[in-house]
């Protein structure tokens, strides 16, 4: 006796939700990220940003970044569009794979030049590097 039309339902349903992301081509929103491959594509940020807490160059510093609320860095001076973020944005994996996808997008008004990162795994090694160096 064959299966039943429920049990044939559920797997038709389960084969379907697993083969359009990969027809697709999409990934997990957040994959695994490889920190030593993010260190090189950082090197981007590093003409505005350093990682050295009290030290800020055109950007803020980013030491610390992971948990903080966007546009609260002490003494450094950010657009208002920025500085009215820090009510509702806290930079955690998804804030910043946002913010590198598009910051124009993400918050509109603010100053930063950067493009983004158009790149899914870039932006996730990136983040994977800034857990461990900007602690």
């Amino acid at each position: 006796m064959g299966k039943s039309l429920f049990s044939r339902g559920i797997r038709a349903v389960a084969a379907i939700l697993f083969a359009v992301p990969v027809l697709l081509g999409s990934r997990p929103a957040f994959a695994a990220g490889d920190p030593v491959h993010g260190e090189k594509v950082f090197q981007r940020c590093k003409a505005c940003h350093t990682l050295e807490a009290g030290t800020t160059r055109i950007g803020p510093s980013l030491a610390g970044i992971i948990g903080r609320k966007a546009g609260s860095l002490e003494g450094f001076k950010y657009s208002q569009a920025l500085a009215n973020a820090r009510n509702t944005v806290v930079w955690d994996d998804a804030s910043l794979d946002s913010w590198l996808t598009n910051p124009k997008k993400f918050i509109p008004g603010n100053r930063m030049a950067f493009p983004g990162l158009p790149n899914a795994q870039d932006r996730a090694d990136v983040i994977a590097y800034l857990h461990q160096a900007a602690k």
